[in-house]
């Protein structure tokens, strides 16, 4: 970030320009993390590194799904050669009997399930593990796009892996909490009114020395929004209970904001059907409290 300088003598920057600058300076900017790497993986693989955001990789679904598929086809081919055997049997007392059972073909055929189950236990138990990974958002992953393409230090045959969109996984949490969803609203609001910070992460041609710039600015208004809203949904109702002459209405308005609140904690948490309950049972009891005092 370039440094910034005074105004002239006797002049006096736009009030828009000092409030900017004063929320700029209050910012902790990032120490470059990737200047001291040779161009190349080196550099790639620090700034990845920086952020559980930009570790961003490949599931190779389609493979594994082949994988499995092969493996799964070979375990019906060895169960049929296995009951082709059992059928065959001419000795019916090695059936009923392990111990007893002298067909070396039968315990040679059980090996092989034994081997190839194990294998595909093993894939099925990897394949879910990566499957569960978060879905990489398209805003990290056009971020990430554009520091490989303004620095050109990796081939571009190898980075090719960034245009799988449903494919690519990262390491961030699993589900984003409402809170963080709107810091990254809040974050994208910000970049047109604060370039001369956000300028270097908004660019095209980003330089291979810059990281991320900190959310702390986004952090505390995405806070102070989120406690807006919350309050605003739980006071203005009652607010407007108090006003409200009519007992019909008043119970029309807290009916109403019920199922705002039900609505709001069901799809925008991650809150059990139980706590959903319990939240919006104890909000009626506190709205008829009011309804049933105004009346």
């Amino acid at each position: 970030m370039q440094p910034l300088t005074k105004s002239p003598r006797g002049r006096r920057s736009p009030p828009s320009d000092d409030i900017e600058k004063q929320l700029i300076q209050a910012v902790p900017v990032p120490q470059p993390l990737t200047s001291d790497q040779p161009a190349g993986y080196p550099r790639y693989s620090a700034y990845i590194a920086a952020d559980e955001t930009s570790q961003i990789y490949r599931r190779f679904s389609t493979l594994r799904t082949r994988l499995l598929l092969s493996k799964q086809d070979s375990l019906s081919v060895l169960e049929n050669k296995l009951d082709k055997i059992d059928r065959g049997e001419k000795c019916k007392v090695f059936l009923g009997s392990r111990r007893r059972d002298r067909n070396q073909e039968r315990h040679n055929v059980l090996l092989q399930i034994e081997a190839e189950l194990a294998g595909y236990d093993e894939l099925v138990e990897r394949s879910a593990r990566v499957a569960r990974l978060t879905q990489a958002q398209r805003r990290d992953v056009e971020g990430l796009r554009k520091w490989v393409d303004g620095n050109g230090c990796i081939a571009r045959e190898e980075s090719r892996y960034l245009g799988h969109g449903g494919d690519l996984f990262t390491f961030s949490s699993e589900d984003e909490d409402p809170l963080s969803r709107l810091e990254r609203s809040v974050e994208d609001a910000l970049v047109p009114f604060f370039r001369s910070y956000y300028k270097k992460q908004a660019s095209e041609d980003t330089p291979p020395d810059v990281s991320t710039p900190s959310a702390f600015l986004a952090k505390r208004v995405a806070r102070a929004s989120m406690a807006a809203i919350i309050t605003t949904v739980l006071l203005l109702p009652m607010l407007v209970c108090s006003f409200l002459p009519s007992l019909i209405a008043r119970v029309a308005i807290t009916a109403i904001s019920v199922m705002v609140l039900i609505a709001m904690v069901s799809g925008f948490t991650k809150a059990r059907s139980i706590e959903v309950l319990a939240a919006s049972a104890i909000y009626a009891t506190v709205m008829m409290v009011l309804v049933t005092n105004g009346s």
